[in-house]
């Protein structure tokens, strides 16, 4: 892999944390939960960021 396909794997990763970490703040502000059918898809993509890379 090239280090340009890197950082821009890299990028769009940064660009889909941050974008689920502003749903969890907005709906906290607004005080309005998950449901149930919402809680296991943002645990396990959650999980997946801090394990790190599948091989």
């Amino acid at each position: 892999m090239t280090a340009g396909k890197a950082r821009a794997m890299i990028n769009l990763s940064e660009g889909a944390i941050d974008a689920l970490a502003d749903e969890i703040d907005r709906r906290a502000l607004a005080d309005e939960a998950f449901t149930p059918f919402e809680e296991p898809e943002l645990s396990s993509t959650c999980s997946s960021w801090r394990s790190g890379p599948r091989r």
